[in-house]
């Protein structure tokens, strides 16, 4: 092997691991809420204390990442610039849609796909299924967390001091069956946990059932929701159930499909 190649090659497979490593690194200050400290930003990377530092180091003088003294590691102006505003739920929505219509395909009612977005959630895509009478569109709107089941399930994951925090604030009634008592709706969440998945028992509008999947990001906080929803007389709690895991693998194949690990 003449020194050239030699070089060549090791030098490619050197900076290959590099970049990703970086890229990783960027990646978790990224999808994190908070400033992340090196020796977190390690130990969720896998890398060594020192390789992690190194290179973090690389991404701060570059203005890729920012060091905020007493908190850590948050996204800075070279990152942020690099997408605009609504462009990771474009490119969401865009690698989502083959495994949504196949998600319609298998259950022939309306299926969509929200995102977490300032205390509420929108609806980014919404696919109706063939049948005269179906949903009015509501992509691009948001709605209330306690009576959705995309919402529902958000609320599920927060720890106990944001759910309190949620709960401080009165709750709205949308229909006869809204649950607007902390209470009964803590005892809704622990079902919600125990089943894996979210249901809307009319709670939102009269006669219009829902369930519900999580997307889970790299730190285990939601990404996205799937969701099914339809008129209740055809949407009934008993098929509900059944569909739950057909809601449940499309999460999953989104998930996949988007390079998330867990």
């Amino acid at each position: 092997m003449s020194r050239q190649q030699d070089e060549g090659g090791n030098a490619e497979g050197a900076t290959s691991q590099t970049v990703t490593r970086a890229l990783t690194l960027l990646d978790l200050v990224a999808t994190s809420e908070k400033a992340l400290s090196a020796t977190q930003l390690a130990a969720q990377s896998g890398l060594a204390r020192t390789t992690a530092l190194r290179l973090l180091t690389t991404l701060t003088t570059t203005g890729y990442l920012d060091y905020v003294p007493g908190s850590g590691f948050v996204l800075g102006f070279k990152a942020t610039r690099m997408s605009r505003v609504g462009a990771a739920e474009e490119a969401l929505a865009r690698r989502a849609r083959p495994w949504l219509e196949r998600l319609l395909r298998r259950v022939e009612e309306t299926v969509g796909l929200s995102v977490p977005i300032a205390g509420s959630l929108v609806e980014l895509v919404q696919l109706d299924p063939p049948r005269p009478i179906r949903q009015m569109s509501y992509t691009h709107e948001s709605f209330p967390l306690h009576c959705t089941s995309n919402g529902k399930l958000l609320l599920a994951r927060l720890d106990e001091g944001e759910l309190e925090s949620y709960l401080a604030s009165p709750l709205e009634r949308r229909t006869p069956r809204t649950i607007v008592d902390p209470g009964p709706l803590r005892v809704e969440l622990a079902r919600i946990r125990s089943l894996g998945y979210g249901i809307c028992h009319e709670e939102l509008y009269e006669d219009i059932n829902g369930v519900s999947g999580t997307i889970l990001g790299e730190s285990g906080r939601p990404v996205a929701f799937v969701s099914v929803s339809g008129p209740s007389f055809r949407l009934t709690m008993d098929r509900i159930h059944r569909i739950a895991p057909d809601v449940l693998a499309s999460c999953e194949e989104i998930r996949q499909h988007l390079g998330i690990g867990c």
